[in-house]
């Protein structure tokens, strides 16, 4: 029996602390989109060229490029796998992809669930100013997750930078593109009743809390 957990949640939401802090209670493969096309963007290639174009102006990469990146994870799921999904679906197009490629690799005794961290859009800008990038992929906030020693990585020392997407011309983007295109997939879960929704403004352990608690009595996690 498989298991996939769909994780959303608007820029500066904390999933992806979350997802880490779920890590540490159960045996998850992590699918993250983001950490995918950042990968990619390094390489030497007409690809990698076109996902840092959009990725530095806050937009989102181009539906036929995501689809050969999940095509590719996908074919590596073990027949009794916990997945989860960091930010994928985006958007009909991708939610339209998801629904065929579960119907091919999915059984009736798999679970299927969708986490949603909701936060609002003035607590976004707020996160946003304050987060800070490593090239290893390490993420900090200079006031909820600061690093031990100011301005660089706790993981490989390596000076620490803010996005070229963290911008407040390109956080407003950000944020009118997700709450355009989220429509519809949150649809898509609430009409299956599988979504559940958290409160991301909470302290970051009550958040991890409350997650830990409904996948529980899902019983999904011990």
């Amino acid at each position: 029996m498989k298991t996939f957990i769909f994780f959303f949640g608007p820029p500066a939401s904390g999933k992806g602390t979350q997802i880490e802090l779920l890590m540490k209670k159960a045996s998850f493969k992590i699918i993250s989109i983001g950490k995918l096309l950042r990968e990619e963007r390094k390489k030497r290639s007409e690809i990698a060229n076109l996902i840092k174009l959009h990725l530095d102006k806050g937009e989102l990469v181009p539906d036929e490029i995501v689809e050969l990146i999940i095509d590719k994870e996908l074919k590596k799921i073990g027949a009794n796998e916990k997945i989860i999904f960091d930010g994928f679906p985006r958007n009909q197009n991708q939610l339209t992809l998801l629904d065929n490629r579960l119907k091919k690799i999915s059984s009736k005794d798999d679970k299927i669930y969708a986490i949603y961290v909701r936060i609002d859009s003035q607590e976004i800008k707020r996160r946003l100013g304050g987060r800070r990038s490593c090239e290893c992929g390490s993420t900090y906030h200079i006031e909820f997750n600061a690093p031990k020693k100011t301005g660089v990585c706790d993981s490989c020392e390596k000076k620490l930078f803010t996005r070229a997407d963290d911008n407040s011309r390109v956080i407003s983007e950000r944020i009118k593109i997700f709450q355009t295109e989220f429509g519809p997939i949150m649809s898509y879960w609430k009409k299956k009743n599988i979504l559940i929704e958290i409160n991301g403004e909470q302290d970051i352990k009550v958040v991890s809390a409350d997650i830990e608690n409904e996948l529980r009595d899902l019983k999904i996690i011990k």
